[in-house]
C-alpha cells in the first residue's frame, strides 16, 4: 500500500490536521473474483489489481467514530491463457461514475477496518468486455 498524500499524513500542525487520505493499494490473483466472464476471458492465468481511493476517518471528541472509502480507480490487468499462441493481455482502466455507473460500484465495510485498505474485489463481467456493464464489489477491512 502507498501513501498519495504524506504530507497530510505525517507530522501536521493540529489546526492543519486532515481526515482525509489518499492510498493506492494492490490485490493479488487470490483476492480478485472474476465472473460472468464473456469467452475471451475463459483461460485467465493471472490477475493484478491496483486501486487508488481515499479513506476519510469520521473522528468525534472520544475518537475514531468510522471510517468511510470512496474508490477513485481500479486498474485491473488480465493475462489470458490463448495456446498455442502467446498469452492474451487485457486491461481495464475502472473510474466509478465515468465509466461504469455508481450503483453498479458498491463498497462493503468488513467487521474490522483496521488495517485500512482493500481485501477483497469481486467482480461480476455480466459476459461483456464493457466496463460499463460489470457490477463490482470491493470489501475493505476484514472478518473477524
Amino acid at each position: 500500500m502507498r501513501i498519495q498524500d504524506y504530507g497530510s499524513f505525517s507530522v501536521q500542525k493540529k489546526k492543519n490536521f486532515t481526515s482525509e487520505y489518499t492510498f493506492t493499494s494492490s490485490l493479488g490473483f487470490l483476492e480478485v473474483k472474476i465472473v460472468n466472464r464473456p469467452p475471451e476471458l475463459t483461460n485467465i492465468d493471472d490477475i493484478s489489481c491496483e486501486i487508488e481511493y481515499e479513506a476519510q476517518v469520521e473522528r468525534k471528541k472520544e475518537g475514531i467514530q468510522d471510517i468511510n472509502f470512496k474508490v477513485n480507480l481500479v486498474e485491473l490487468e488480465l493475462k489470458v491463457d490463448d495456446y498455442p499462441e502467446d498469452p492474451k493481455e487485457f486491461e481495464f482502466d475502472i473510474v466509478p461514475g465515468e465509466n461504469i455507473d455508481s450503483k453498479y460500484f458498491i463498497i462493503k465495510k468488513e467487521e474490522r477496518l483496521i488495517p485500512s485498505k482493500p481485501s477483497f474485489l469481486h467482480i461480476d463481467m455480466r459476459k461483456s468486455m464493457n466496463i460499463g456493464d460489470f457490477k463490482i464489489d470491493i470489501h475493505f477491512g476484514k472478518n473477524g
